[in-house]
């Protein structure tokens, strides 16, 4: 089975693979594909983090499916939106990563 499927879970219960840690950090999400004609940085915060993938508050939403590259933590990462849902009047993003890079300092 690879990392990308799935195991069969009870309905609700956790379907992670990796942990995730609480953190707290300032990120940048710049939109990728598809290209939009407004703005195409969005400013947030990385609320959780793990191997595969990171949970950001952002003040707008973002469209599932969506490639995003996010800067946090001297990071560059590129990934997919995998998930936007509204949490008062902001949005909790889910972004599965594809590549991580060190930002060269």
């Amino acid at each position: 089975m690879s990392r990308d499927e799935e195991l069969p879970t009870p309905e609700g219960a956790e379907r992670r693979v990796d942990p995730r840690a609480p953190i707290d950090e300032p990120a940048s999400a710049k939109i990728l594909h598809p290209a939009v004609s407004s703005s195409d940085r969005v400013d947030g915060r990385v609320v959780n983090l793990s191997r595969s993938g990171l949970k950001l508050r952002v003040p707008s939403p973002m469209l599932p499916g969506t490639i995003v590259q996010v800067r946090f933590l001297e990071r560059i990462a590129l990934g997919e939106i995998r998930y936007c849902i509204p949490t008062g009047s902001e949005y909790y993003v889910g972004v599965r990563f594809q590549d991580v890079m060190e930002v060269p300092k």
